[in-house]
């Protein structure tokens, strides 16, 4: 990744350097690009609706929305001003942000932080809308403008534990869950075997749908959604019941192998781009997110 995923990176070059039969198909889109173009680019590919659709340079979930319809997706593009990546929606019902680094002096990636996240959810009681269960709760309501107008407007039936939010991103409403106890030489094992194919990977987040943590281990019913670079977090320190001593002691055990491997693999040699570039590059890189 560019700056090593600090900023700005794509994401069509992040999921082309990942191993293909762990990554969701996808097609990119061009912010020129009519939506004859891309209803065409959807149909010749080897997934239907729904689909997620996201930018080609982007940070932490802005932007990305998940289209069910041709018309929910033409009322898209007219107003898309970026490239973008179209990618079909994985079904798999848990996701987990998984933190893997490969810390100097070390031939072997270990797994540093677990994330089990649950995704925005209502009980029904087979009266009350989906948007008045949301506007009940504390936590809940904020996220309301974030949410389509035909799933506001749904009744759950009673007891009914119904999904409200599928994109597993904080500003969607989504818990992060300190899943660390979950960790295992099984799940290290396979985590190892998908990053040492990962060409330069040394640190950072895979976000992952799976149906379950066994079948990630198997290396089945499983999809890499994302991985992230060094500004990625190691997202358990978001669990509620985390305090924020140790969610600062986490960060700083991160930043610390971060800086050692630097100093690693510029001893062996790596370039590094000059600070005004880097720089003028971030600057451009903000203008490019505010202008959303």
């Amino acid at each position: 990744m560019k700056y090593g995923g600090l900023f700005g990176y794509s994401k069509s070059e992040m999921l082309q350097s990942l191993p293909q039969e762990w990554v969701p198909p996808y097609f990119c889109i061009s912010n020129r690009e009519h939506f004859s173009s891309v209803l065409q680019k959807l149909q010749e590919s080897p997934f239907d609706f729904p689909i997620i659709l996201k930018p080609e340079i982007g940070e932490r979930g802005i932007g990305i929305e998940k289209i069910n319809t041709a018309e929910e997706l033409k009322a898209f593009i007219q107003h898309i001003n970026q490239d973008y990546i179209a990618q079909q929606f994985s079904s798999f019902t848990e996701e987990y942000g998984i933190f893997c680094v490969r810390k100097a002096d070390s031939k072997h990636f270990s797994i540093t932080s677990l994330t089990y996240k649950e995704f925005l959810r209502v009980k029904g009681d087979g009266r009350s809308t989906v948007h008045d269960l949301l506007e009940k709760d504390p936590r809940s309501h904020q996220y309301i403008p974030k949410i389509s107008n035909k799933i506001l407007q749904q009744i759950p039936e009673k007891e009914e534990d119904c999904l409200v939010q599928a994109i597993g991103n904080h500003n969607r409403g989504t818990l992060f869950r300190d899943g660390n106890h979950l960790i295992s030489d099984d799940l290290t094992q396979r985590m190892n075997t998908i990053c040492t194919q990962i060409k330069g990977f040394r640190y950072g987040r895979f976000d992952i749908k799976t149906h379950s943590l066994t079948d990630l281990v198997e290396g089945k019913n499983s999809h890499i959604i994302e991985l992230n670079g060094v500004a990625s977090e190691p997202t358990h320190i978001y669990e509620p019941h985390n305090s924020w001593v140790n969610g600062q002691k986490s960060l700083f055990e991160h930043w610390n192998y971060l800086v050692k491997i630097t100093k690693e693999e510029k001893k062996s040699g790596a370039s590094f781009e000059p600070i005004y570039l880097t720089f003028r590059e971030f600057f451009a890189y903000r203008r490019l997110i505010k202008g959303r």
